[in-house]
């Protein structure tokens, strides 16, 4: 068995998720990172001076990496992990404060928005997290409605906002629109991590528009597919919070 030292080494400087695990082999801390051996190595060769990240340190006995094509995945599989493993140090980080989650109502239109207790919402269809950082969801709805515009009002208005103004917004609460079902659907691909996928249906559904020279609709497509393709791999740093995202919105 590989000691944590020979793991150390091995690191690349892919983007991914760092799973932290203790002598015991349990799962104390899960983080993201652009680059896993830039951060991973960071926890073992800087002196640390918060008491946490001390102690979260010296009880550090193992180490597991995933690598992903892109910043944007590794934020939504540590989400992903966070949730199934609840790990010790990532709880103890928030200081109390719950963690935030994406949520699609049931309700048609489908309404999108973030929620601290998402267990105590009516008629869910599904929810994606749970995210550290309050910022972190605010930008991936950002990123995610600019290719994929959607509703977030939490009652329908008569008219249409500002968001369908500024094409955020496909105005489903005002106009009938019945590819809304095909946009909910390719967004939880995108929360789901499954871009991958959703980048080659939305090519087919390309070509087939455009074998019926309908080249607007297809138009359109190829605008979303080509700011999925820059979102999942255009990245080149990873700073905090909303930075994080960043350079993901200013290309899209």
């Amino acid at each position: 068995m590989m000691s944590l030292k020979e793991k150390l080494k091995q690191l690349t400087k892919k983007p991914g998720v760092y799973i932290f695990k203790n002598s015991a082999g349990h799962i104390i801390y899960i983080g993201k990172a652009l680059s896993l051996k830039n951060r991973v190595s960071s926890y073992f060769k800087q002196k640390h001076t918060d008491p946490k990240t001390l102690e979260l340190v010296s009880q550090i006995n193992d180490l597991q990496t995933i690598e992903v094509n892109s910043g944007f995945e590794a934020l939504l599989l540590e989400a992903k992990l966070i949730k199934q493993h609840k790990p010790k140090y990532n709880i103890q980080a928030k200081d109390g404060k719950s963690y935030l989650y994406i949520i699609i109502s049931k309700e048609f239109p489908n309404r999108i928005s973030a929620s601290r207790s998402p267990e105590k919402e009516q008629d869910l269809l599904a929810w994606y997290g749970p995210f550290p950082s309050g910022r972190e969801v605010q930008e991936i709805l950002k990123v995610v409605r600019r290719i994929f515009p959607f509703r977030s009002c939490a009652n329908l208005p008569k008219r249409v906002c500002l968001y369908h103004h500024l094409k955020l917004c496909p105005g489903v609460c005002v106009f009938p629109n019945n590819n809304y079902q095909k946009t909910i659907l390719c967004i939880r691909q995108m929360l789901s991590g499954k871009t991958g996928n959703l980048i080659k249906s939305l090519e087919k559904e390309m070509k087939s528009f455009a074998k019926a020279t309908d080249f607007e609709k297809a138009g359109e497509i190829k605008f979303k597919i080509d700011s999925l393709q820059r979102l999942t791999q255009g990245w080149k740093n990873i700073p905090k919070d909303s930075q994080y995202l960043a350079k993901g919105i200013e290309e899209i």
